[in-house]
């Protein structure tokens, strides 16, 4: 494949180089809710391990 030129970036990149910038409270907000444990609504799910983490400690984290 000598010579290959993906074609994925140049179209992904007109797709999303418009995006909305965010800080780092903005995502943690977000996360509060996109993330909500159901089973305790004031915790989050952590992504990788599954476990319900207070809001509080898991943000202290950071």
């Amino acid at each position: 494949m000598t010579g290959f030129q993906p074609r994925l970036p140049c179209p992904l990149h007109d797709i999303i180089d418009d995006g909305t910038h965010l800080t780092y409270d903005q995502v943690w907000d977000a996360l509060k809710v996109t993330d909500e444990d159901p089973a305790n609504p004031a915790d989050v799910v952590m992504i990788y391990s599954g476990a319900s983490t207070a809001t509080r400690s898991s943000r202290a984290t950071r």
